[in-house]
């Protein structure tokens, strides 16, 4: 059986830890770090 699930890079680990999650899509919003929002939630 082959698992699809992602690993999750270790830097973002440790932002998610450092960082409120607001502060990230804050911060990814003002600096216009993507161009739309999907439904699916990229923060982990």
């Amino acid at each position: 059986m082959v698992s699809h699930k992602k690993e999750v890079d270790p830097t973002v680990k440790l932002l998610l830890q450092i960082f409120p999650e607001e502060f990230i899509w804050k911060t990814a919003r003002e600096t216009g770090a993507f161009k739309r929002e999907r439904k699916i939630d990229s923060v982990i």
